[in-house]
């Protein structure tokens, strides 16, 4: 039997949606539960998506390649901002520091008697670099770990190990390009990558699963109990069940995700025009990044969630209305989303 299936990869722009989505709840409600709910997963969901989507066939023994379009699609558009954003003088005084060493919280730097305090760069800019690093580091970990063979459960222990490594860097100091991040995005990106490769989503449930089922929901409960993954910010606590509770809140985000998605293309226009909705804001989640955090800061409140979304997606309308711009940004229409959105039957 067929399946109908969306022309875009509807999953994975849901799940940039709700990633977004949650960036922006984070930045703007500050305290409570929800605010504690989104700290689980956001940022390691983005990193599970970018793995996701990771080609690693087209870069196999090709790095060139994935340094050039990675900074085409990740840096092309932190210099953009960068040169909007900064004014001359700040581009040769104390911000050229900023920007080359992307991070998203002050360092104290000391050469001798000297002590040189970068500022943090500037909107979300830092996380771009940290995405930049860690699809190199993945890169590099799928080229080691498939000389070795070595099985995925192992592949998977070794990213976790990797990711512990780079938070006790990160409590130390915080590394340029949030090297130490990067290290923990590479074993939410490894999972992401082997949902892919091995189709996970589309498999039948077992008993397997539904043990597995059963231990995400434990680790999710401690994590909400006892872990805390505040990335940028360095603050950790319980660091490998805050690792685990992450993947798994991503498991369970996952799996809903996909039950939308099948229902959405069987059912009412109404499922229809939301998925189309989530798709939309996930495909223009480059932009929301940037532009919502510049839209009145320190104030807070579900009202201001929902306006800085609107006004980061009028953005998106008027950059992707520009080829240039558009093409740093990949921006989206609503219209054109709608288009790529269209049914289209696959077996």
């Amino acid at each position: 039997m067929n399946n109908t299936l969306l022309k875009r990869d509807s999953w994975a722009d849901i799940l940039k949606a709700i990633a977004i989505v949650s960036v922006v709840i984070g930045h703007t409600l500050y305290t409570g539960n929800v605010f504690k709910a989104v700290y689980l997963f956001h940022l390691p969901l983005f990193f599970f998506v970018a793995g996701y989507l990771f080609n690693f066939s087209r870069y196999e023994g090709n790095s060139e390649l994935l340094i050039a379009r990675s900074a085409k699609r990740l840096l092309v558009p932190c210099v953009v901002m960068s040169l909007i954003m900064y004014d001359f003088y700040f581009w040769f005084s104390a911000g050229i520091l900023s920007v080359l060493y992307g991070s998203g919280v002050p360092v104290s730097l000391r050469l001798g008697g000297l002590i040189f305090t970068i500022s943090p760069i500037l909107l979300m800019m830092w996380f771009l670099y940290c995405l930049f690093v860690m699809r190199l580091l993945l890169w590099g970990f799928l080229t080691v770990t498939k000389r070795l063979r070595t099985a995925v459960w192992i592949n998977l222990a070794l990213a976790l190990v990797v990711a512990r490594a780079g938070i006790m860097m990160g409590e130390k100091f915080p590394l340029p390009w949030s090297f130490d991040l990067a290290c923990v995005g590479l074993f939410f990106a490894y999972a992401g990558y082997c949902v892919r490769s091995f189709r996970v989503r589309q498999s039948s449930l077992s008993v397997k699963h539904a043990v597995l089922g059963l231990i995400g929901a434990v680790l999710i409960y401690l994590d909400w109990q006892h872990g805390q993954l505040y990335l940028n910010d360095r603050e950790y606590r319980a660091p490998f069940i805050a690792l685990l509770g992450a993947l798994s809140c991503i498991g369970l985000i996952g799996c809903l995700t996909e039950m939308w998605v099948r229902k959405a293309l069987r059912e009412s226009k109404l499922y229809r025009w939301l998925t189309t909705g989530f798709v939309y804001i996930g495909a223009n989640s480059l932009v929301v990044m940037f532009v919502h955090i510049m839209l009145w800061e320190g104030r807070n409140g579900w009202w201001l969630v929902l306006l800085r979304l609107a006004v980061s997606l009028a953005a998106a309308e008027l950059l992707a209305r520009n080829a240039m711009l558009s093409e740093i940004f990949g921006a989206k229409t609503w219209k054109q989303i709608k288009q790529e959105c269209a049914g289209s039957k696959i077996d």
